[in-house]
């Protein structure tokens, strides 16, 4: 991460995280890796009631880059943490369940 220091941009040093399995609910597209993901978070948004947050017991927000290929391109997620993926499988939108990693 890096942080602001006196003007200068001051670069953390590299650190190994752990990460447990996380399930992400959403919708996804395939995009040029450099490629403007905002589309996306509109549709999202628009699918996304207050209601279904709710019932999702949403508490966080996220992007998730998947899928690689030789293109340039990836499956760019913009989804929310969920602990249900089958309310959300059923509330129409996408699940990308993410296992534990280092």
């Amino acid at each position: 991460m890096a942080a602001a220091k006196g003007g200068a941009v001051q670069i953390s040093e590299p650190r190994i995280e752990e990460h447990p399995a996380m399930v992400v609910a959403g919708v996804s597209q395939v995009f040029p890796l450099d490629g403007d993901f905002s589309s996306l978070w509109d549709e999202l948004n628009q699918k996304a009631s207050p209601a279904m947050l709710d019932v999702l017991n949403v508490t966080q927000y996220l992007g998730v880059c998947t899928q690689p290929n030789p293109k340039g391109q990836v499956r760019y997620t913009a989804g929310f943490l969920v602990s249900e993926p089958a309310s959300a499988a059923k509330l129409g939108l996408g699940v990308l369940e993410l296992p534990a990693s280092t």
